[in-house]
């Protein structure tokens, strides 16, 4: 058996199928009680099965600017594996589905409706952990009036059959890539 050198008791999947383009991770909504964690845990787990796995900085709090910026930097995230968590696809959704040439991935537990496009995938994470200082990045937000996602969107900590099942969809993800060449 070979495990995760993250000593998490998750095992490593042999002879997965990689992306021929890198998983970029979008960053959530951050605050002073979460900010340098964002979709850390999965792209370590990630990263050990050989996948280039990205972050992309997302201005901290200002909607305008997360705009401004998707559209500026649109070719840069083009041809790449987009994961962004929910709220952040309500808030930026037209920036987003204009990016040619990628997949986007919406982690989330709420339904959303892709009107049959190939591209767009929802994943819902499943199993939960109470995080303090998630918690209180929640109440941050609630305070200000503005929507954050559960923290099983953020995919910072899941169990492992959750994960398993994260690593088929980057699985199918390659099996894209390889039917497009």
């Amino acid at each position: 058996m070979i495990t995760s050198g993250l000593d998490l008791g998750f095992t490593l999947k042999p002879n997965c199928l990689l992306t021929r383009r890198p998983l970029v991770f979008l960053t959530p909504p951050r605050s002073i009680f979460f900010y340098k964690n964002s979709w850390a845990f999965i792209r370590r787990i990630l990263f050990e099965h050989g996948y280039k796995a990205d972050l992309y900085q997302l201005p901290f709090q200002n909607i305008q600017l997360q705009k401004n910026k998707l559209e500026s930097q649109s070719l840069y995230l083009e041809k790449k594996h987009l994961f962004i968590d929910c709220v952040t696809y309500k808030n930026l959704k037209p920036q987003l589905l204009k990016i040619k040439n990628s997949t986007l991935t919406v982690i989330g537990l709420d339904p959303i409706d892709f009107k049959n496009n190939p591209t767009c995938f929802l994943f819902k994470p499943f199993g939960s952990v109470f995080s303090p200082t998630y918690w209180l990045h929640q109440k941050w937000y609630q305070i200000r009036g503005l929507k954050t996602p559960a923290y099983s969107e953020t995919l910072s900590f899941c169990n492992q059959d959750c994960w398993y099942e994260f690593l088929n969809h980057c699985i199918h993800l390659a099996e894209i890539d390889f039917q497009q060449d």
